[in-house]
Parts: structure tokens; C-alpha cells; sequence
């Protein structure tokens, strides 16, 4: 059985939010659909500053506290490429997060 580890990281590798368990056909963003990290976040519950915004996948939906990049389905401009490129770039810290939090786990395994 597969399940699907859900995390909101912030920009210093701290994993402030975990989501596990959840059946792994699911994809993210309808772990997130259903967490109460998402429902804390519609009713304004997480005391995040008015420039505070999270960055997902296209998947998610687009709000005015979570930034996702354009379709690529359509031509992009030179802008919204450079957008989507600085979005690339802050979703790596979450690819990190999770490689570090493996290794970890694999030192700890073998240790």
C-alpha cells in the first residue's frame, strides 16, 4: 500500500505542516483539498502576513495566498516564463527538504 506524505515547507527546510496517510492515488492536490492545513487556510486560521504565499504545482487551485505557475498548454511570454522559472526555483526547496529528510532516514536505518 502506497500513501502519500503531504508537507508545507518554508524557505529555511522546516517542515511546518505533515500530512501522512492518505491513499497514494491520490494526487496532491486533493490531499490538500482535504487537510485541515487547507481548511485552517480558508478561514484565515494560520496568522500568516498579508505577503505570505505558498507555492504548489499547477495542480492546485490559484488564490490569493497560493501562487502556482502558468500552463505551459498555451504559448508563454517572456514574463510568465520568467515567473514560472523563480516558482521552479522556490518549489526546489521543498524537492530538497524531502531528499534531506531521506538521507536522514537512511542514516538513521543503517546507524
Amino acid at each position: 500500500m502506497i500513501m502519500i506524505l503531504f508537507a508545507i515547507i518554508d524557505t529555511n527546510y522546516i517542515f511546518l505542516y505533515i500530512d501522512v496517510g492518505t491513499n497514494g492515488r491520490a494526487n496532491d492536490a486533493i490531499v490538500f483539498a482535504k487537510s485541515t492545513f487547507n481548511e485552517a487556510l480558508q478561514q484565515n486560521l494560520l496568522n500568516i502576513p498579508a505577503e505570505g504565499v505558498f507555492v504548489f504545482d499547477d495542480s492546485f487551485p490559484l488564490r490569493t495566498n497560493i501562487l502556482k505557475p502558468y500552463s505551459s498548454a498555451k504559448d508563454l511570454i517572456g514574463t510568465q516564463l520568467v515567473v514560472n522559472y523563480r516558482l521552479s526555483r522556490g518549489r526546489r526547496v521543498v524537492e530538497n527538504s524531502f531528499g534531506i529528510l531521506d538521507l536522514e532516514f537512511m542514516k538513521n536505518q543503517f546507524n
